[in-house]
């Protein structure tokens, strides 16, 4: 119960800095999160003829992207007329092949990256490894931004601002290679946005109460996780008759 806990004794001081903290995450990360946010919400707004064209639009400028810049792919157009891969409708993007995850691994190791990564900061990010052995993929700062603006617009779907208390039953299988500095990062980083992160990659019912003590002494506002872990986490709070915390 020692991570609720600490979180439990700064939460008081994060609400009355969201927008400090947020900042503080977004200068850490090296992200633009917050500007892309407001660019999400706008788009709330938009019909859906105008995001078909929006999104057919960004598809094509990536696909002519990762033509000029990256090796592999441009090799793979070059086999094929390149006008090809340009879409006029988002049906089409069902007729691409789906890679594979031996085919990224192998990509990986080849070291098949965009020409201007080495002016990109970036890093390795990992997949959860829930359907299988983990994929480690290059990941820009550019993507995590949109990956985060993209859920901080879904959470305000819910009434659920930043720096909100939230509980997360994640499933990611520890890396044994992982730095102690990426680990601190890591932990930086949702200390910074009052998250409480439980790893559900093995489970049973002694983890399930133990997840269960650290959610109920913590209080959030919100719950996430994988459909599975959530499923299994409420059928144990129903079958032990288990109060809910009072968020």
């Amino acid at each position: 119960m020692l991570k609720s806990t600490f979180l439990n004794i700064l939460s008081p001081i994060l609400p009355s800095s969201k927008g400090f903290i947020a900042k503080l995450v977004e200068f850490y990360r090296g992200t633009t999160s917050l500007k892309l946010l407001k660019e999400y919400e706008q788009s709330d707004m938009f019909n859906r003829m105008d995001l078909n064209n929006i999104q057919i639009k960004k598809f094509n400028d990536l696909i002519k992207s990762i033509y000029k810049n990256n090796i592999y792919y441009s090799n793979q157009f070059k086999e094929n007329n390149k006008e090809k891969f340009l879409i006029k409708t988002l049906d089409e993007i069902s007729e691409f092949n789906i890679l594979s995850k031996n085919e990224l691994r192998i990509g990986l190791k080849n070291r098949i990256l965009h020409k201007n990564m080495v002016n990109m900061r970036y890093e390795l990010a990992t997949s959860g490894g829930t359907s299988g052995d983990p994929v480690t993929l290059y990941m820009d700062r550019n993507a995590r931004s949109h990956g985060s603006a993209a859920l901080l617009r879904y959470y305000g779907w819910w009434d659920v601002q930043i720096g909100d208390k939230m509980a997360v039953l994640w499933g990611r299988q520890l890396n044994p290679n992982q730095s102690k500095l990426n680990i601190l990062k890591s932990d930086l980083h949702r200390l910074l946005g009052n998250r409480l992160f439980l790893n559900t990659f093995v489970i049973n019912d002694k983890i399930l109460s133990n997840h269960y003590s650290e959610i109920f002494n913590y209080n959030p506002i919100i719950l996430r996780g994988y459909a599975n872990s959530l499923y299994l986490f409420a059928k144990h709070i129903d079958s032990n008759n288990l109060k809910l915390w009072s968020s």
